[in-house]
């Protein structure tokens, strides 16, 4: 199984949720591929310091992560796409309707963007994702049982 988080520059939200699901997979011996693209990403940027700043607190390195533009075969080789907020899911959805069916919000609610913010912001959205990612992988795991 594929997992795709999708933010909107791929530098702060989707490559901390990529970390914490990879930090999951480990835990719970799962073998999903993850990665993390961006709506509105330049290939090849780094992540936001305050991102791996954060990350850190919870001993996941995401210091080598590089920024990367969704494209249509990301979407088809997912199995499930999470995005950060509702718009972003609405847009991927419009963008993509014949995967419309595994593209979903992570959360029901919005997780803000927190670029240009504090590292407080960023340690408060790590936490809020790491949450959510837990309990994505809660809801695989009582899926395949």
């Amino acid at each position: 199984m594929k997992l795709l988080f999708v933010c909107t520059g791929n530098t702060c939200r989707s490559p901390m949720a990529e970390g914490f699901a990879k930090e999951e997979n480990k835990k719970r011996g799962t073998q999903y591929t993850i990665e993390s693209a961006g709506i509105n990403a330049f290939d090849k940027d780094s992540p936001s310091e305050n991102a791996v700043e954060a990350m850190k607190n919870y001993d996941i390195d995401i210091s080598k992560h590089q920024a990367k533009k969704i494209n249509a075969d990301d979407v088809k080789t997912s199995d499930l796409i999470l995005t950060m907020t509702e718009s972003q899911c609405l847009l991927l959805k419009q963008i993509f309707p014949d995967c419309s069916e595994k593209i979903f919000s992570l959360k029901n609610n919005d997780i803000s963007d927190p670029y240009g913010s504090d590292a407080e912001t960023y340690r408060l959205c790590a936490k809020e994702i790491k949450d959510a990612v837990e309990a994505v992988f809660e809801k695989l795991e009582n899926d395949r049982n």
